[in-house]
């Protein structure tokens, strides 16, 4: 039987880097600002023949960012991974999506529109073992999902040749960070609240499942197990 693995620790982390995230967001959106205030003493028809200050500054930091972004969606990654398998080993094993397929839909093209959704969903209908009136932040959290990435395909996209130009990109990618970090909010309400449910469904934060969860780190044989569980029955009467 595969062994469960603390999602606690995992957890917290997560929400670390999210915070480092949004935080260097924030430095983002400081440059943006201080590039619109720059652009503003320019012609909107004038090219601008070497880099402007602000230029220079966005680029560090969206060097920052990249660095930060792709080490934050190893962690968020790890995590659902995770916290799918422990809930498929605690659970009766039934859940529509495997660990690895609910990381894998998010680089299929198209089907990440959908898919990590769906996955997503099945890791908390799992943990909370119902459809709760907090259910509302999943749907929210895919939608800036998806306005996000939107966002960032216009910003892909654009061509900047005239200060004209480098304005209204400054303007795309200053809404596009809001968006990000209105995102990183509710990523960790999500995860939070789904890591709560776990720890209070599956975790014995009431005393309700510690027995199980003793018995189920043997993982000699399947006897083993049971003779452990029987044995827990045993304690309580």
């Amino acid at each position: 039987m595969s062994e469960i693995k603390p999602l606690s620790g995992l957890t917290k982390s997560v929400i670390i880097m999210l915070c480092i995230y949004m935080f260097v967001l924030a430095c983002n959106l400081l440059t943006n600002i201080y590039e619109l205030i720059e652009y503003a003493g320019y012609d909107a028809e004038a090219v601008p023949e070497e880099f402007l200050i602000s230029q220079v500054l966005s680029g560090l930091v969206a060097i920052a960012f990249l660095v930060v972004y792709l080490i934050t969606a190893v962690f968020f990654l790890k995590w659902v991974y995770r916290a799918n398998k422990n809930l498929q080993i605690l659970g009766d094993g039934r859940m529509e999506f495997s660990a690895s397929a609910a990381v894998v839909w998010y680089f299929v093209p198209i089907a990440c529109l959908f898919k990590p959704y769906q996955a997503m969903r099945d890791i908390w209908k799992k943990a909370h073992k119902t459809w709760n009136a907090d259910s509302r932040l999943l749907p929210g959290w895919w939608a800036l999902w998806i306005v996000a990435m939107i966002f960032g395909q216009i910003i892909a996209r654009q061509n900047s040749v005239t200060i004209g130009d480098y304005r209204l990109t400054a303007i795309t990618t200053l809404v596009s960070h809001l968006i990000n970090i209105a995102l990183g909010f509710t990523a960790i309400a999500l995860i939070s609240n789904i890591s709560r449910a776990y720890e209070v469904n599956y975790c014995g934060a009431e005393g309700a499942e510690t027995d199980l969860l003793e018995a189920l780190k043997v993982t000699s044989r399947p006897s083993d197990v049971l003779e452990n569980l029987h044995g827990a029955n045993n304690k309580r009467d």
